[in-house]
């Protein structure tokens, strides 16, 4: 098993991508997973399966409600508190 944990950016996708491609998959297979909990990849030798937690998705999706312009200040305060800023 290998585990990609990394903040938003940082390329765990790309390196991903790479990945699947030098283990004979297609270059563009690999979409990010940010709207995905897994994803399966069927190689030559083997499937590759990427997941996602839930708390990992959940956090992403708040990242980008709280990267909103022009937030609420409601909306604001519910995102905050729910990542623990």
């Amino acid at each position: 098993m290998i585990a990609l944990k990394g903040e938003l950016g940082v390329g765990k996708t790309s390196f991903a991508r790479a990945f699947i491609h030098a283990r004979g998959g297609a270059a563009e297979d690999g979409p990010s997973p940010t709207f995905t909990l897994t994803q399966s990849y069927a190689l030559p030798r083997f499937t590759l399966v990427g997941a996602t937690t839930r708390q990992g998705l959940m956090r992403r999706q708040l990242e980008r409600i709280l990267a909103t312009p022009d937030l609420s200040r409601n909306t604001y305060e519910l995102a905050s508190k729910a990542l623990g800023d």
